[in-house]
């Protein structure tokens, strides 16, 4: 091959063997194209295998001696330094990173590398308005401790990055950065920062709601939550003397999502109905639950139509009751399925017996029984195609399937689809024996080959499991996991899902490169890891042993995605501890950006280690406050720790500090509660009451206390819903006489972790049966096995009757969203039953 034939491959090039390149690279030509194509695909965030990267990138550059990189070729790699690691960042001048920050602002950095960028940053200049404003993704680098010292003139020059990259700044961050600029008197910034509105504690937008509320404009334009828009709207109705009328409602914006139920209803008349619903559509924000709920009690007055369908919102359509659905003429029908495919993750969130009896509805009317699916067929069901009844999925047409499969293999199938996916997979009539796969078979495959048993994938031939092959797999997964669809998907799946999932990456990448080899294991003959290679598949997928025995800067430069990852066993993360030890002696200088990377791993700290932690940087603070996995004892240890090294009292705690400490705070004696300021607490408790709090009864309910004082939310007798959305699971700690009395709208506010939080006695004792009936299902799915345990049969069966709402018959199905589907047989035979009720 010519140069000009490597110019039209193009992006091409980074899914070439690196192997079929390596001819090529003697001639210095075709070698600078290739190495353009990669930077170009690393740029654009296309994967590039890491041999292949080490090879044509690392290999033929001056990378290995950062000190001589001149400007423009550290310029050119600057899509490249995430992959090289924190070791290679380290080791460049801050100098280097000043000359280069116009590029690296688009890069995407892990925290903890742009925080190291920031700090060699600092260690030459001050912070100054042209520095601030183009930080772009560095900006998430800037720690609690310097964004707590920059003026507030200055910072407001950081907000257009801080609102690029919001959702990978910290709680902490998030809290420090609010703050300063709601303690500030110019309120311009505020839409400059749309992005962080929704993070200003509601006990500090009250302060100021009457000047939000003199500039509606600007107000009614801001992505409020809930709880901030339910108190805004409230500001509005008392200021209108209770009078909503349509034009006042429609000119609201995002504050309409606030609307209680009550007025809601008195806007919908024949001649509104269809203007509200268009009016919502047009709302690019998720309606929470009780306002959807509302809209389709509202809807019960009339006829559906399908202008009516088409205008309502996705998730409104599907929350509709089967029963409803099932009488649905074949042209409305046929707009929910198009709706279906074209939204396919709101109709994901909703319960997985629901999914499956409405697409067996969608089938039967469309009469797509008993024939094999054309390739018509599988674009006009789309995505609903998985969760199609068992029967049906079976007698698809192998020749259709493989036609198919780039399509599918993105789909959200439960678990006995992907059996039944991975048996097919197999068949002759697809792809045939494992055993007789081809790289090009594998390549098509991609992420389904997840699907095969254990048994398939071992017999994978071992020239076409190779470890750039396996690379691509697990990115193929990553990203799919990654995606909006893929993430919905997965928090639907079964925890043995995920085990079964990791089992086979685990088993596919060790018998790739020879781990589960007993004559190769013998010989002692194991790879060497390097970061990059972690980086490319999972760490917990690799052996222990491989990787405690990396190099020290390998192993540095992972640690945070080692700290990460969710698979690595107790005795595991102590291995991972011990190594970390090894670099960082004495314990008591461990760098606090090295205690931000430990993740799960600083669980294996002794009692006596976490005594000799520096915590007097809020980051590192921050990162163990994230974990949930602490023994009370080493809670209560961390807490006292902190106090000490920062050498302050219990009512020096401000919000910032709080907010770090998330789950330490159960470290917290319950006497010593109280002296916590209950303002600032206040201030603190959006983000620590997000958190499935292990505090004991005594703590949460010390907690509460300080939420309910009258320099806070006040009196629970008070509260609407977005003080119980707002305190989150703090609410678990009201005492049971105030629990017992609570009414629908203050129901509707408690958040699915305050339900889970309350102990499991208290649960079965506060609520009634009528009171249970209030809960909306998300509500009931968060009651726990241990709490369900605890009801009466009469508290069961009003549990049961909401599980079940979104049927009109009181069917037992759970409808837990577990992943799991019904069977086809069970589905013909609940179907008999509705139209027996119905």
């Amino acid at each position: 091959m010519a140069a000009s034939d490597f110019e039209r491959l193009g992006r091409l090039i980074c899914s070439a063997s690196t192997q079929d390149l390596i001819p090529y690279k003697q001639n210095l030509q075709v070698l600078d194209i290739i190495k353009k194509q990669l930077l170009n695909c690393i740029s654009d965030q296309i994967f590039v295998p890491n041999e292949l990267l080490t090879e044509f990138l690392v290999r033929t550059t001056s990378v290995t001696d950062q000190g001589v990189l001149i400007t423009d070729e550290l310029a050119s790699m600057a899509g490249l330094l995430p992959i090289l690691g924190l070791s290679f960042i380290k080791q460049l001048h801050s100098a280097q990173i000043q000359a280069i920050l116009p590029e690296l602002s688009t890069v995407n950095f892990s925290p903890v590398q742009a925080r190291e960028i920031i700090d060699k940053i600092l260690q030459d200049v001050s912070i100054t308005e042209e520095l601030l404003s183009g930080l772009g993704s560095a900006v998430i680098g800037l720690s609690p401790s310097i964004l707590q010292v920059i003026p507030t003139g200055l910072l407001v020059h950081a907000l257009p990055s801080m609102a690029e990259y919001e959702s990978e700044l910290s709680p902490v961050q998030k809290q420090v950065i609010v703050n300063k600029l709601w303690e500030s008197d110019n309120v311009k910034w505020l839409k400059d920062l749309d992005s962080l509105i929704k993070d200003i504690p509601l006990l500090s937008l009250r302060s100021k709601v009457n000047m939000l509320l003199s500039n509606t404009t600007d107000t009614t334009q801001m992505k409020w939550s809930v709880q901030q828009a339910q108190m805004l709207f409230r500001k509005v109705l008392e200021a209108n003397n209770h009078n909503m009328t349509e034009d006042l409602f429609s000119s609201l914006g995002f504050v309409a999502r606030g609307v209680d139920c009550l007025t809601l209803k008195h806007l919908v008349t024949p001649n509104t109905f269809l203007k509200l619903l268009r009016f919502f559509q047009d709302l690019p924000i998720d309606l929470q639950v009780p306002l959807r709920n509302c809209i389709l009690e509202s809807a019960n007055s009339f006829v559906l139509s399908t202008e009516t369908v088409q205008r309502m919102r996705p998730q409104l359509l599907f929350d509709l009751q089967l029963g409803k659905i099932r009488r649905f003429s074949i042209d409305m029908t046929q707009s929910l399925l198009r709706i279906l495919v074209e939204n396919p993750i709101p109709f994901l969130k909703i319960p997985s017996s629901k999914q499956s009896l409405m697409v067996d509805w969608i089938v039967q009317v469309l009469n797509l029984y008993g024939r094999g699916f054309s390739k018509a067929d599988f674009d006009l069901l789309g995505s609903a195609l998985a969760f199609v009844a068992d029967e049906i999925f079976m007698e698809i047409s192998h020749v259709e399937l493989k036609a198919n499969l780039l399509q599918i293999k993105d789909y959200c199938f439960d678990r006995q689809k992907k059996f039944l996916l991975g048996d097919m997979l197999t068949k002759s009539t697809m792809f045939g024996d494992s055993s007789n796969w081809t790289s090009l078979i594998l390549d098509k495959v991609d992420r389904l080959v997840f699907f095969l048993s254990i048994d398939d994938i071992q017999k994978l031939p071992k020239d076409v499991v190779v470890l750039e092959r396996i690379e691509m797999l697990f990115h193929s997964q990553r990203q799919w996991e990654e995606s909006n669809f893929g993430s919905t998907c997965q928090q639907k799946m079964e925890s043995s899902d995920l085990d079964d999932l990791f089992k086979k990456q685990q088993i596919l990448l060790q018998t790739s490169v020879g781990l589960l080899n007993t004559r190769q294991l013998q010989t002692k003959n194991d790879p060497v890891l390097t970061c990059s290679v972690i980086r490319t598949t999972l760490p917990s997928a690799w052996t222990i042993d491989l990787l405690t025995g990396m190099s020290d800067d390998n192993f540095i430069s992972c640690l945070e995605m080692i700290g990460q990852d969710p698979h690595f066993q107790s005795f595991e993360l102590f291995q991972l501890l011990e190594r970390v030890k090894q670099i960082y002696r004495p314990l008591s200088a461990m760098p606090p950006k090295v205690i931000e990377q430990l993740g799960r791993i600083a669980t294996q700290f002794t009692e006596k280690d976490l005594t000799r932690l520096d915590l007097l940087d809020l980051g590192a603070v921050a990162a163990l406050g994230k974990i949930a996995e602490w023994t009370s004892k080493k809670l209560t240890i961390l807490f006292t720790t902190f106090l000490r090294v920062n050498r302050r009292r219990v009512d020096e705690l401000d919000s910032v500090s709080l907010v770090a400490l998330g789950h330490l705070i159960c470290g917290i004696k319950p006497a010593d509660v109280s002296l916590i300021d209950p303002k600032q607490f206040s201030l603190a408790v959006l983000w620590i009451g997000r958190l499935s709090l292990s505090c004991g009864e005594p703590q949460l309910e010390s907690f509460a206390k300080l939420v309910t004082h009258s320099q806070t939310f006040g009196e629970v007798s008070r509260w609407r819903s977005e003080e119980f959305t707002e305190v989150g699971s703090i609410a678990a700690g009201l005492s049971d006489i105030v629990l017992s009395a609570l009414v629908k709208e203050q129901i509707e506010g408690l958040t699915t972790v305050a339900v889970s939080t309350i102990s499991p006695k208290k649960f079965s004792v506060v609520f009634s049966p009528n009171q249970i009936r209030m809960f909306n299902y998300q509500q009931a799915v968060a009651v726990t096995p241990a709490q369900l345990k605890e009801l009466s049969d009469i508290q069961k069966k009003a549990l049961d009757m909401v599980l079940t709402s979104w049927h009109r018959t009181a069917i037992d199905l759970r409808g837990r969203s577990s992943g799991g589907v019904i069977s086809g047989s069970l589905i013909g035979l609940l179907l008999w039953f509705v139209t027996l009720y119905i």
